[in-house]
């Protein structure tokens, strides 16, 4: 009886098609789990607006629901420490930020996530600085290149070198490198369409994740990732340091992560996403001197935003556009202004003031971005 009302509820929740038409929208934690590492996202498909909100926090930071309670001197972080190697009590943050349960999930270890990455080809980054990162087997050099299985996933779960006193900063650049992999590998998915389309390929990334998805379902599953626009809600985190702990603490800001999943919940079903101006900035890396300042003359309008123009630290033969806020929807727009092709196009999360970071290259022309 049991196995016929969860098939029953399965068929309805997700009408083994989730690009259906259906007004319920659809969770799933994508989950990358292994000895020494685990981080995850929520992945909310929103079938009728053909849009996926993706939900990430640190997976380094710990819960108190009542975020008044850090504010005591003497509160004692033992309280906190079981949470630390909980991942099931992690992921169940999600649960809290979005109001609702999952309805699937996907896992992936880590010998199986490098196999995923080698069967699709590996993703391109983009860095714009050398990363130096502890026990590294492998150079993470500024410019665009393609990361492979191992280099990948040693891109996002080792640690740069920190002094005492900054490993929350440490913790949260890290997580930030998860982020910027999650996005490239979403956005790229549209480019490795050959391997995603063949049912005997199909077969073989399947094998590779634990889930409760059906094959068509994990099938169905990719097209939406590669189909939908997708935005991201980044949890707002509490530093909080501890008179028994020599480092600064990181806690999810709960109420402050349920105000904005829910104000970019309205916004998705209002279809109000693109009210907000597009802010970016301009660096030159073309070696003309005043590029930025001149294409800023000619780009900046209501709509579009330039807050800085300057140089880039180095070079590059082409030019890039880089999205910071992770919205495709935005960048979507700029692709239409800029005329950039999509290949030189990247995620990249960081701290920045500005939605997008456009790079001008060596193969910048005034003459033929005036004429398109």
């Amino acid at each position: 009886m049991y196995k016929i009302i969860f098939s029953l509820l399965f068929v309805f929740l997700f009408g083994c098609n989730i690009t259906n038409k259906s007004d319920t929208d659809i969770h799933i934690n994508f989950i990358i789990n292994d000895l020494n590492y685990y981080n995850f996202t929520r992945m909310v498909f929103f079938p009728k607006e053909k849009i996926t909100l993706l939900v990430f926090y640190n997976p380094e930071s710990y819960l108190e629901e009542n975020p008044e309670k850090l504010n005591n001197t003497n509160i004692d972080f033992k309280k906190y420490q079981d949470q630390k190697n909980d991942v099931e009590k992690k992921v169940k943050i999600f649960n809290k930020i979005t109001q609702k349960n999952e309805n699937f999930y996907l896992r992936i270890d880590r010998d199986n996530f490098i196999r995923f990455i080698n069967f699709i080809n590996g993703i391109k980054i983009f860095l714009p600085s050398n990363l130096e990162l502890e026990n590294t087997d492998y150079l993470h050099i500024k410019g665009d290149h393609t990361y492979f299985g191992e280099n990948l996933y040693e891109f996002f779960t080792l640690n740069e070198r920190y002094e005492s006193g900054s490993y929350h900063i440490i913790s949260q650049n890290k997580h930030f490198r998860f982020e910027t992999m999650m996005l490239n590998l979403i956005f790229q998915l549209k480019f490795k369409k050959e391997i995603l389309q063949k049912q005997n390929q199909l077969d073989i990334l399947y094998s590779f994740f634990n889930t409760n998805l059906s094959k068509n379902d994990f099938q169905n599953f990719l097209e939406s990732l590669v189909e939908y626009d997708f935005l991201i809600v980044e949890a707002p985190l509490i530093p909080v340091k501890f008179p028994t702990n020599s480092e600064t603490d990181l806690f999810v800001h709960i109420p402050k992560s349920k105000e904005l999943y829910n104000h970019y919940l309205n916004k998705i079903k209002s279809n109000n996403i693109l009210k907000d101006p597009i802010t970016l900035e301009i660096l030159n890396a073309s070696g003309i001197n005043r590029l930025a300042n001149r294409v800023k003359a000619i780009i900046d309008s209501q709509n579009y935003k330039v807050l800085a123009t300057d140089n880039f630290s180095f070079d590059l033969d082409e030019t890039f556009l880089i999205c910071n806020n992770g919205n495709s929807l935005e960048l979507k727009q700029l692709i239409g202004l800029l005329y950039i092709p999509e290949k030189n196009i990247y995620f990249l999360r960081r701290i920045k003031d500005v939605g997008f970071t456009y790079i001008l290259g060596h193969d910048f022309n005034v003459k033929k971005f005036l004429k398109r």
